[in-house]
């Protein structure tokens, strides 16, 4: 599959970026992690890339050379927020959509540069009962169900089914970690309450490609997410046509287990610079509370992903309150 002039263009801005930013043997340059087995420099990433996304087909040829910013990628990822009305605001809102975000669905033949802006503030949860609390307060917009334990599929249904009414009856949005199948039956089984999204981890995203799920979600009207830690898996969330592209750790983090260092506001800036400027940036990892969270927004990123920050809280509006004006002030 031949990559568009605009992809290309943004490839080569992503090689040279690699090699400029290569951490130095004294360690005092950004230290960006890219594993070995990550190395995709057949060509400054072009080559592998292309590959990457031989198999899914989330990537059409565009029909025209591209006008405008020559390193946007492809709309592809607008397509995940196809037929939604277009009185959203462009800057991030500060309370809940009018309308459920679950109701969206897709289109084939269309798409609209007006898609909902992703709110300012992504809160990570484990269970149901979690997003059934947060869902109805002020300031957010956005909900991601992370369940741990490896739950069975039965369990995962009945945690997707009532994380997506909770989510649905306050007009929330709802990501669904990993679990892009069972987001996908739930969307056919009920509409109406379902699932907004998932995000998928490098390797939960290329299998997806594998199996033909990138486009099935797409058919299905859910957005995707996906974590990136190096350039290579930047490139290749890109390439898959993404709806937000999420970095981290950005600081030190113990809520999860990561083979990767803190990244740092210089790799902030460097991931903002560097993605289509209509392809959002979310970031995780230590963002304890208001003052990490600006300094966050300061570097570039429209949306801030936390755990500890909320689930810990003893005033949890409070901290959900101070969140959100250090992201939207």
């Amino acid at each position: 599959m031949p990559l568009s002039r605009s992809r290309k263009a943004f490839v080569g801005r992503l090689g040279l970026a690699f090699l400029a930013l290569t951490p130095s043997s004294s360690g005092s340059e950004v230290a960006v992690p890219f594993p070995e087995k990550e190395i995709l420099l057949e060509s400054s990433l072009e080559i592998s890339l292309e590959k990457s996304l031989e198999k899914s087909v989330g990537v059409e040829k565009e029909s025209a050379p591209p006008t405008g910013n020559s390193s946007s990628a492809s709309p592809s990822h607008v397509a995940f927020f196809k037929d939604k009305p277009d009185s959203h605001p462009s800057s991030h809102p500060s309370d809940p959509p009018s309308d459920p975000a679950p109701n969206a669905t897709a289109s084939s033949s269309s798409s609209s540069s007006s898609a909902p802006a992703l709110g300012p503030l992504l809160p990570i949860l484990s269970s149901s009962a979690q997003i059934a609390s947060l869902a109805p307060l002020r300031h957010v917009t956005d909900l991601q169900l992370r369940l741990k334990n490896d739950p069975s599929p039965s369990a995962v249904r009945t945690e997707l089914a009532a994380a997506a009414d909770a989510c649905a009856a306050h007009a929330v949005r709802l990501w669904v970690n990993d679990h892009w199948e069972a987001a996908l039956d739930l969307r056919a089984a009920s509409p109406a309450a379902a699932p907004f999204g998932v995000h998928l981890g490098q390797e939960d995203l290329c299998a997806c490609a594998e199996q033909g799920g990138l486009a099935r979600l797409r058919e299905a009207g859910l957005a995707l997410g996906a974590s990136t830690h190096s350039y290579a898996e930047l490139a290749v969330a890109l390439g898959a046509g993404v709806s937000y592209v999420s970095l981290g750790p950005v600081h030190g983090t113990k809520s999860k287990e990561v083979g990767f260092a803190a990244q740092g506001m210089e790799t902030v800036r460097k991931w903002r610079e560097l993605m289509p400027e209509e392809v959002p940036l979310v970031v995780i990892g230590g963002i304890d509370g208001e003052e990490r969270a600006r300094e966050c927004r300061e570097a570039g990123a429209e949306c801030v992903a936390v755990i500890g920050a909320v689930t810990k809280a003893t005033d949890v509006q409070g901290a959900v309150d101070k969140l959100a004006a250090a992201m939207i002030d």
